[in-house]
Parts: structure tokens; sequence; C-alpha cells
């Protein structure tokens, strides 16, 4: 799971703590990021919890999901139409007349939906666990986000705990050793 900044980040890990998680990912990297992973580990399924903020500023990541179409990975992207995890609600481009999915669809992600409530997310998610292909589900949100207590690592450690698990369980080797015992 990779997960976007602030709320969705508080929220996932309230949920699912997990050294499998990657948080607080910086605006426009975590779709990116979900990506990589999603190529170098095609046997596990990828799930990036985005925010639509975030997707506006990357846009061009959705021609690369669209070339590139892989089939392990899921897009959840958050559109709450604002900069809700500045505090300053901003509104976003999505508040108009742009649509993320139609943006998605035009840019060649044929599984990509927008969903409005609740019934609509839950059959969509299950849709496109269930599936080997590319999938992206833009969830209308409410502004409104869960009180939760914020992650107890720092974004250093939680690379560190995430880069060990995937060695572990791949069997593969990522980090030089030395690098790995200075943060042990």
């Amino acid at each position: 799971m990779v997960c976007n900044l602030q709320d969705t980040t508080y929220e996932w890990n309230s949920l699912r703590p997990s050294d499998a998680n990657l948080l607080r990912m910086g605006m426009a990297l975590v779709t990116p990021i979900a990506f990589g992973l999603a190529k170098v580990l095609p046997n596990r399924k990828v799930i990036s919890l985005d925010g639509d903020g975030s997707m506006i500023m990357g846009l061009g990541m959705l021609t690369t999901l669209a070339n590139y179409k892989p089939p392990n990975l899921l897009v959840v992207i958050f559109d709450n139409e604002s900069y809700n995890s500045t505090g300053s609600s901003v509104a976003t481009v999505t508040a108009g007349v742009s649509d993320l999915s139609k943006l998605a669809i035009a840019a060649g992600c044929k599984n990509s939906v927008t969903v409005t409530d609740l019934v609509q997310f839950e059959r969509s998610l299950d849709q496109a666990l269930k599936s080997d292909e590319l999938w992206l589900i833009v969830a209308k949100t409410g502004k409104e986000s869960q009180k939760v207590p914020r992650p107890t690592i720092d974004g250093q450690e939680n690379k560190y705990r995430f880069v060990r698990l995937i060695e572990k369980q791949e069997q593969i080797k990522i980090l030089p050793e030395e690098e790995q015992k200075s943060f042990a």
C-alpha cells in the first residue's frame, strides 16, 4: 500500500498498520511510486491511495499507466474536490468540470470509474482486486476526515522497514548491507 499525505496516511495506518505500507508520500509521487513497485514486484497486488490534488499535480502519470498497464496495480483516488490536507480546503479543479476518471479513460486506462457511495466503491473495489488488469477508482468523498493518531514512525524508518520486509519476503537484496546496519 502506498499512501498519500496527511489524512489518508493517518486513517489507513490506524486501520491497517504494517511494514508493507509506504506512508506520507508527497504530492504527485504516490501513484508513480506504486507504479514502480508494481513493475518490479509483478506477483504482488500494489495499491495506491492517492488524492485528487496529488493526481492533478501529476496528470502525466495517467498516460504512463495507460501505456504500461501494470496488471497488478490498483489506483484509488480519494476526490474530496479540495486540497484539504493542507487545512485550507482550497478547491481543486474536480470541484468544477474536470473528471479524473474521464481523464484516465481518455489517456487509455479502460478500467476507470468514479464512485459516489459506499456500495459503488465496494463493488468496484471487489472487481478491481479480483482483476488481472490495471484499475483506477475515483472515490468522491466529503472533506471531513477521521481524527486518528498519527503514525509514530518517520518517513525514513518507514522506508527501511518496508525495504527489509520486501527483501525478506522476495528473497532479494535491495539496499547495501552497510546502509541497512546504520538503521537497524
